[in-house]
């Protein structure tokens, strides 16, 4: 990320129970650039907000329980991973007294599966290899990482890819904000008939995008505009194609729903996405995805693959590029004691 390599993945577990031991896991993991806060900060602004929160009242209902958290809310906000976390505990919380899936309280017909898609970070070299695993495990949806070498190398990797992985496999691209308009107008004419689904934030400045699409024809997806702003101050835009959702990074629950009420307003794809979270986040994910997406979303859930470990037994995974909801959010209800260390509040 940003010309630097991470090998450790940080993070905090929320567990509320109920006064009949009923639990709700939640995760703060705030990660690199894509978050102001450290993980340290996060812990600090949850010590100071800890009285507050152990002494609510059980809330009934999801809208119930997401305005508990305004009502603890510090003087300056909540950092975007706690506010995340903690959501995504108390909504868990509620689905555990209710005996249901998080996913049928975020919404009435929800999936029960949802797809993954694959992420290819590498270079032609690779490609092949990657090809065939992909292949083998069923990919429906592949997204390849282009900004990080020239710009030819990036239009000879798209090429070589689509060739390879053939017309039945949807192919996406992420550029985070890599190029400047002239940059990214050359890149999009030379990758045009590759038959593009969507290109995640080519340009450094947003606000160009429009014209990106109407001179490439390449369609695009917010992901790293959404970080800063609302649903409401959010504007529709020829060429839109998709929203990125990072509830880590954007602030929780209750705006991922905001936003994807907005796509579907505009017609567009809501697609939710990790930030190399433990399978206690992923598994939030999944139903989360599982209820604002259709079936045939695949969402940036294999970030699983990167984790030499982990805190739950069995761990988050896909099998052919499948998450099943209610199997995943069972393996995640327990994590591992021995996998986990008690923070002193």
């Amino acid at each position: 990320m940003a010309g630097k390599t991470f090998s450790q993945r940080d993070g905090l577990l929320l567990k509320l129970t109920d006064e009949v031991g009923h639990c709700g896991w939640g995760e703060v993991a705030p990660f690199g650039q894509l978050h102001r806060e450290s993980i340290e900060e996060a812990a600090a602004q949850l010590r100071l907000a800890y009285r507050n929160l152990t002494e609510l009242s059980f809330a009934a209902t999801l809208d119930a329980a997401m305005a508990m958290i305004y009502q603890c809310t510090p003087e300056r906000g909540w950092y975007p991973s706690l506010r995340c976390g903690l959501e995504f505990a108390l909504s868990n919380l509620l689905a555990e007294h209710l005996g249901r899936l998080p996913a049928s309280l975020y919404s009435d017909s929800y999936q029960k599966q949802v797809f993954v898609n694959a992420l290819l970070t590498g270079t032609t070299g690779t490609l092949a290899a990657d090809v065939t695993r992909l292949r083998a495990e069923k990919y429906p949806t592949v997204k390849i990482k282009v900004g990080r070498q020239s710009l030819h190398k990036d239009i000879e990797l798209v090429r070589k890819a689509r060739e390879s992985l053939g017309s039945s496999i949807e192919l996406r691209l992420d550029a985070n904000r890599t190029w400047d308009f002239a940059e990214a107008r050359r890149f999009g004419l030379a990758v045009a008939d590759c038959r593009i689904a969507f290109i995640e934030e080519p340009l450094r400045s947003s606000d160009k995008l429009p014209a990106f699409y109407q001179a490439t024809g390449l369609p695009f997806a917010y992901d790293e505009s959404l970080y800063r702003c609302s649903a409401r101050e959010l504007q529709s835009a020829d060429g839109l194609a998709a929203l990125i959702i990072k509830p880590q990074v954007i602030g929780g629950l209750a705006v991922s729903m905001e936003f994807a009420r907005f796509a579907n307003r505009c017609g567009c794809q809501t697609i939710v996405s990790s930030v190399f979270e433990s399978s206690v986040g992923l598994a939030s994910l999944a139903n989360l995805a599982a209820a604002i997406s259709d079936s045939g979303s695949a969402h940036g859930l294999d970030t699983y693959r990167w984790l030499a470990q982990d805190v739950c037994v069995p761990p988050f995974a896909a099998r052919e590029a499948r998450i099943d909801v209610a199997a995943a959010h069972n393996a995640a209800a327990t994590p591992h004691p021995a996998k986990i260390t008690a923070l002193e509040m």
